[in-house]
């Protein structure tokens, strides 16, 4: 305990320092923090008699900081967008998302509450058609009439390195590095993992396996 009246100097240091300390934790544990949740691929869309191959992959609003369970406020997405590495610049449309605005069209601005994941659309092309063509996925909703990328939005690249960048209405940027592997009947992206998405994978797997065989010996 400090003696009233012999307070050093250091005593002072050392007060500032963790009350600086405490002051970034709480920030810390109560500011959204975005990541790949793992489930990333691509699937088949239909519309107008037509198949086409979507990718996308999942985000998190983080429910964790420091393996404590944190009571993170919303993260507020105010826009997705495709950043080609190879060419230094963005492309394509606002990212949508499979999280339904208010005019019931997929969003480009989702919200994403403490734990809650959401895709988000990232490239299509025609399924099966016997070519390279591919686009950012542009479309409102299943049930919404196909809308045609514009010409300098198509490509034909076989592989091709992009950044997912989401940023925030507080104006934090998450950047998320995938390469999109194409090929004349499909084309699939693979995540860019670094050690802490790593690290974080492996925790969630352990944990469900744990959860798994947890509920199996009851």
């Amino acid at each position: 305990m400090f003696e009233l009246g012999k307070i050093s100097g250091g005593d002072v240091i050392v007060g500032v320092l963790l009350m600086a300390v405490g002051a970034w934790l709480a920030l810390a544990f109560k500011r959204p923090k975005l990541r790949l949740s793992g489930s990333s691929g691509s699937g088949s869309w239909g519309v107008d008699g037509q198949r086409y191959t979507l990718s996308h992959i999942g985000v998190v609003n983080e429910a964790r900081a420091l393996w404590f369970k944190a009571s993170r406020e919303p993260c507020k997405v105010e826009e997705a967008r495709l950043f080609d590495l190879e060419e230094g610049r963005h492309v394509g449309p606002k990212l949508r998302w499979d999280q339904l605005d208010e005019h019931g069209a997929y969003s480009t601005a989702p919200v994403l509450e403490a734990g809650a994941r959401a895709s988000v659309f990232l490239f299509c092309k025609q399924h099966n058609a016997n070519t390279l063509d591919y686009s950012v996925f542009d479309q409102d909703s299943r049930a919404s009439p196909y809308r045609a990328p514009a010409p300098n939005h198509v490509w034909q690249h076989q592989r091709r390195r992009y950044e997912v960048r989401v940023r925030d209405t507080i104006g934090r940027e998450t950047r998320i590095g995938l390469t999109l592997v194409n090929n004349s009947d499909n084309l699939s992206v693979s995540p860019h993992l670094d050690l802490r998405m790593r690290v974080g994978l492996a925790r969630l797997g352990a944990r469900m396996i744990w959860t798994a065989l947890t509920k199996r010996s009851r």
